[in-house]
């Protein structure tokens, strides 16, 4: 699988790709995780089970490129946040 630059992630309706980036955010709750992945164009918050981020001891900084599938709900956050923001002239 291709590694896809976060920023081009709103060209995929639904499916898999793969993000590479730095660990920028990491909150670990019980039952979720949030992992914010920075590339240089950009960042994408990827959800994940708890126990696999704890198995690989994943920390602030680390490189990763985990495998990532989009769905629509997080698709359509991803366009509003790509919207330019109309000027407040």
């Amino acid at each position: 699988m291709r590694t896809t630059p976060i920023e081009n992630i709103s060209e995929f309706i639904t499916g898999e790709v793969r993000l590479r980036g730095r660990v920028y955010r990491l909150r670990i709750l019980d039952k979720t995780a949030f992992v914010v992945v920075r590339d240089c164009s950009g960042e994408a918050k990827c959800v994940a089970a708890p126990e696999v981020l704890r198995e690989h001891k994943l920390k602030f900084e680390d490189v990763i490129d985990p495998p990532s599938r989009i769905r629509d709900t997080a698709l359509m956050f991803v366009k509003q946040l790509a919207r330019p923001a109309a000027s407040s002239v």
